[in-house]
């Protein structure tokens, strides 16, 4: 593939995905690695779909559900790797897992920061 930059004038039609720039400068979550901020960011693009499709508990909570195994596939990281990235994300208050039983997703609560 042949390198071609982007002129002045040109607009630029790419989506983005986007990280709260407060997991950068907020102390309190400067111990989450990269693979956790991004994965987050993941999250919160992800999150627009539920409330596009009104994806909510019996509390009016909304939830989104989003595998690991989709994960590692996107961000091509291991099992392990995403995992500890969910359990960062946890143990800051940005994520809330509920289990559903067996051979069922979890929901994925993210919280406001």
């Amino acid at each position: 593939m042949d390198f071609i930059p982007y002129k002045v004038n040109e607009y630029l039609e790419n989506t983005f995905y986007q990280v709260p720039k407060e997991l950068f400068t907020n102390p309190y979550y400067k111990k989450l690695n990269s693979d956790s901020k991004l994965l987050y960011g993941f999250i919160l693009d992800r999150f627009s779909l539920s409330l596009k499709n009104n994806w909510r508990d019996e509390n009016g909570k909304a939830y989104l559900i989003f595998t690991r195994k989709d994960i590692q596939k996107l961000l091509n990281l291991s099992d392990k790797t995403v995992t500890k990235a969910f359990k960062e994300l946890s143990d800051c208050k940005l994520i809330y897992e509920k289990k559903q039983g067996r051979n069922k997703h979890n929901l994925i609560y993210h919280c406001k920061l």
